[in-house]
Parts: C-alpha cells; structure tokens; sequence
C-alpha cells in the first residue's frame, strides 16, 4: 500500500498495464499461475488447510483482497479520501475478518 503511495505514476502504470488489451494471453495466464499469485494462492491455501480460512477457492480470495487494495489506492490517488495508516491497517483487519474462519458456536 505504502509503495503505490509513494508511487502513484508507477501504481497507475502497472494498473493501466495489468487490464491491457494488448497483454498476451498466455502472459496474463502466467500471472495467475505464477509471478506473485503463486505464492499468495499457496499462502492462501495453507491457512484453509490449517482451518484458518473459510474453505473457499484460494484463488478467488487472493483477487478478492488484491482488489480490494488496488481500489483503494486508486481512490486516494483521485482524493476520494486519504489512506492513512490507521485506514490501512482497518482494512488489512476487514479482509482478514472476511476469510477468517471462527467457531460460530
């Protein structure tokens, strides 16, 4: 969060790039299944093994809170409103509170 912060022009970039039509397929695909996403998926995986996280695709989970963070940071970037530390950690507990399994009993 910190970096795409200090760097707005380049968050903007790799936003911009990471939806490009022109973007290869195969390139896209490698993303999922490797670059960053692999070991956020496995990371994602473990703690549903460990009966950490609700037994949901981890996959899905590492995108739903990948975009959670990049929205955010856009919306500082257009002055919807400031991400402070304390809003960033907020939101780093809402998306933990989100897959965090609990015994509801």
């Amino acid at each position: 969060m910190e970096l795409g912060k200090q760097y707005p022009q380049a968050f903007q970039f790799i936003k911009q790039y990471s939806f490009s039509p022109y973007i290869y397929e195969e390139v896209e695909q490698e993303v999922y299944t490797g670059g960053w996403c692999a070991p956020m998926n496995e990371l994602y995986q473990e703690a549903i093994q460990e009966k950490l996280f609700f037994p949901m695709n981890p996959k899905m989970m590492v995108q739903m809170h990948y975009g959670t963070f990049v929205y955010m940071l856009k919306a500082h970037r257009h002055g919807i409103f400031e991400l402070s530390s304390e809003s960033v950690s907020g939101a780093i507990r809402l998306c933990w509170n989100a897959v965090t399994l609990r015994d509801l009993t």
